[in-house]
């Protein structure tokens, strides 16, 4: 259960394209320098949300799409931080389009 105030070191984000939709996730601050996730971020504010809102962080992409990203930082894989968010949409994509197909 989600605490009112996230835990030192974590930030809570709210993520989805439908705003009445969206899920709340919390994770670690630190992955808000993670280059992917900047342009995950970016790619949000220039498609959805823009720059400027008051309130919360909030990411419209794909709920699966984020966890996938989590997790990858998660695991703290080196190839994250030479991948660009295009590979990293585009492999996501082709393997739940796999996972449908098999």
């Amino acid at each position: 259960m989600l605490q009112p105030v996230p835990q030192a070191g974590q930030v809570r984000v709210y993520v989805g394209r439908d705003f009445d939709l969206m899920c709340k996730f919390e994770m670690e601050a630190n992955y808000l320098n993670h280059p992917l996730f900047q342009s995950l971020l970016e790619l949000s504010a220039e498609q959805e949300f823009g720059y400027s809102y008051d309130g919360a962080l909030r990411i419209a992409c794909d709920v699966n799409l984020f966890f996938h990203l989590l997790r990858l930082l998660e695991t703290r894989n080196p190839s994250a931080h030479y991948m660009e968010l295009s590979d990293l949409i585009s492999k996501f994509y082709s393997y739940a389009k796999e996972a449908i197909t098999s």
